[in-house]
């Protein structure tokens, strides 16, 4: 067990399978890019952007396979640096 603090991130809302925790360690200001394979709302990206920055952590920026262009995604792309592999699917 690393010994510097680090948060976990548990996602809750999603079935199926899926990765139920992830480790994210922390130091002060610590830079973190969010990467999910498949933005459709942002939902989940928000809710790991406010786990990471209300621990003082900073986004850097946002990846993921696909992020639909849509009003729910808007206040994601005019916040952060985005970036897609498939913009066209």
């Amino acid at each position: 067990m690393p010994d510097r603090p680090y948060l976990t991130l548990i996602d809750r809302e999603t079935s199926g399978n899926r990765c139920d925790v992830t480790q994210t360690f922390a130091d002060d200001a610590a830079f973190s890019a969010l990467v999910d394979e498949w933005i459709e709302t942002g939902a989940q990206a928000w809710a790991a952007i406010q786990l990471i920055e209300g621990q003082g952590g900073v986004i850097a920026g946002i990846a993921g396979l696909h992020i639909d262009d849509n009003e729910q995604t808007e206040p994601l792309r005019a916040r952060y640096q985005c970036v897609q592999v498939a913009p066209d699917v």
